[in-house]
């Protein structure tokens, strides 16, 4: 059985690490839920198989994927993006927090494959997850704007 706070423990500690490492932004956890405001949006969904199976996925407003891109390309506030760089770099953040997880998550299931990132825009989207999986939320802020981290799963034991 896979422990829900465990695995809650394993994303936080992956934001914060890959935040502190590779991201010159702050990065706080939140109790309870992040207030996505009803703006454009931006979500990274990378989904993975093995003896868990599932998606992560980073949501966010698309000025705070923006500043996030920005910081990890040691980029200037006053720098632009285009959109296609914008979401790249969000992507590949996303992919360094799945690492981050995938090697922590690696005693309760070492057989983990992910895929690529996939990056969406469009106003108030969140990940849903599917019939009969379980579902962790990570609220945090970055820089003081709302990000959600969202792990969906089922264990194929």
């Amino acid at each position: 059985m896979v422990d829900q706070a465990v695995l809650k423990d394993y994303v936080w500690d992956s934001v914060k690490e890959t935040f502190e490492t590779m991201i010159a932004l702050p990065v706080e956890r939140v109790d309870g839920d992040a207030e996505l405001e009803a703006a454009q949006s931006m979500i990274c969904v990378i989904t993975f198989k093995g003896r868990l199976e599932g998606s992560f996925s980073a949501c966010c407003a698309k000025a705070c994927a923006e500043k996030i891109g920005k910081a990890m390309l040691m980029l200037g506030p006053d720098d632009s993006l285009s959109e296609a760089e914008s979401c790249d770099a969000f992507g590949e953040v996303v992919n360094m927090l799945i690492g981050g997880f995938k090697s922590r998550v690696s005693e309760i299931a070492p057989d983990i494959q992910i895929s690529i990132p996939s990056v969406f825009e469009g106003l108030d989207i969140q990940p849903k997850p599917r019939t009969g999986a379980s579902k962790i939320d990570v609220a945090t802020t970055v820089d003081g704007m709302p990000m959600m981290v969202a792990v969906t799963y089922k264990s194929q034991e």
